[in-house]
């Protein structure tokens, strides 16, 4: 049977420097171990018919299902499926993401992998697509702002500038900020009162105190939620306990990550960047072990698959 001891210790502590995880997975096989035993704690399951009916075939690192009479391997229904990216090389990604504070480029990616960018960017699209937030509505106490992402018109040739309004090239986006908890990110197309009421409605459950600022498009939440507004037009940014400063901070992030990292992104792609940068604020704090945020990332990496012609369509 399968060895499926992780070489990753939970008793690990704090940060873990590039040499020290190459010590922990030295060859591919330990990152196999590492993955089947975060995928199969228990008892090795067949992804399509979950059958735990099984048979390892220890010389190629599969296993045949018993009861529907297929292989599989650890790479089969997650974000690794047909690929030939070793997957050493993703966990080493996995730590990457949960390192570099403001984000990492898939040039940079590619560089220190030996890999071309095109996979560089591709394998960096199915790991964001992991990091997608998980649909438990947020509750206690939320901040919630929108806010504009994008280049602006000055920085371009003079000959692609569009001077229609400075919302031209930018990306609307809401975002949401549990105190002390979990962040969410994403693309709206208005910020019109229906479009607003529906996303925190979906997103934010009922009864919820709610902070924001005077924008109209908030009036009527507390029909659902215990609202209170700041005024920024007035001057006021701190009332008490009643601030958007938290979910303020996030934007000063995703701007940053914008423009000093990535330098562009698409809005077709935006929402998986968004997920990137609210994943890493709500997974990534210091005092988290570094081995728990990457098990944290393997194990969402098993629930979803993306492939090329997805992604580009």
């Amino acid at each position: 049977m399968t060895d499926n001891r992780s070489p990753v210790s939970d008793d690990d502590k704090g940060h873990l420097s590039a040499f020290e995880f190459f010590e922990k997975f030295p060859d591919e096989q330990s990152a196999i171990n590492f993955l089947e035993a975060e995928r199969w704690p228990d008892r090795v399951t067949c992804p399509r018919c979950k059958s735990d009916y099984t048979s390892p075939i220890k010389s190629r690192n599969r296993h045949s299902c018993n009861s529907c009479r297929r292989q599989f391997s650890v790479r089969t229904g997650s974000i690794f499926e047909n690929t030939r990216i070793p997957l050493r090389k993703w966990l080493y990604v996995m730590y990457l993401f949960n390192t570099a504070r403001k984000g990492i480029s898939a040039a940079q990616v590619a560089r220190e992998l030996g890999i071309t960018a095109a996979s560089a960017w591709f394998m960096m699209h199915r790991l964001r697509e992991a990091m997608d937030p998980d649909w438990d509505k947020l509750d206690g106490e939320v901040e919630i702002d929108e806010a504009w992402v994008g280049g602006l018109e000055k920085n371009k040739h003079s000959d692609k500038r569009l001077y229609k309004n400075w919302t031209i090239g930018k990306q609307l986006v809401l975002g949401f900020r549990e105190r002390d908890g979990r962040i969410v990110v994403r693309p709206i197309p208005t910020n019109s009162k229906e479009v607003l009421l529906a996303e925190i409605l979906f997103t934010v459950e009922k009864g919820a105190a709610i902070y924001t600022d005077e924008h109209v498009g908030y009036f009527d939440l507390y029909k659902w939620y215990d609202h209170e507004i700041i005024n920024h037009q007035s001057g006021e940014y701190v009332r008490e306990h009643v601030t958007t400063n938290g979910i303020e901070s996030v934007w000063a992030i995703v701007k940053r990550a914008h423009k000093g990292v990535y330098h562009q992104w698409s809005k077709k792609h935006g929402g998986r960047y968004y997920n990137e940068v609210a994943y890493r604020l709500t997974e990534g704090h210091i005092r988290i072990p570094i081995m728990v945020r990457i098990k944290k990332l393997a194990q969402k990496s098993f629930e979803v698959q993306l492939t090329y012609k997805e992604l580009i369509q």
